[in-house]
């Protein structure tokens, strides 16, 4: 499931049902596999999404990144980054995320 609005204009958008039909990546600075792009075909989208290579309602999803400073109890900040691909694996869904669905 897509957990952000992402790209509405191509039906990338928050509770999009979607599966990973494949990803690359790279390892990292401290020799750590990184994902640098997901790719998924969505489930029922609105309308079809085409782009070029791609088969039919594939998107490819890059990483988002967000920073937060945390004040440690030395008095220190320390100000760490996360980067991901905001996506969930669903195994079940709530009938809250269910509702407006068909």
């Amino acid at each position: 499931m897509i957990r952000i609005n992402d790209a509405t204009e191509l039906c990338i958008t928050k509770g999009q049902e979607a599966i990973i039909v494949g990803w690359n990546g790279f390892i990292g600075d401290h020799r750590q596999k990184v994902l640098e792009t997901l790719f998924v075909k969505l489930i029922n989208p609105p309308r079809n999404v085409e782009l070029p290579g791609l088969p039919v309602n594939v998107v490819p999803m890059s990483r988002t990144s967000s920073t937060v400073k945390a004040l440690l109890p030395n008095d220190h900040i320390v100000t760490l980054t996360q980067q991901q691909i905001m996506v969930l694996p669903k195994f079940s869904m709530t009938d809250y995320a269910t509702q407006g669905k068909t």
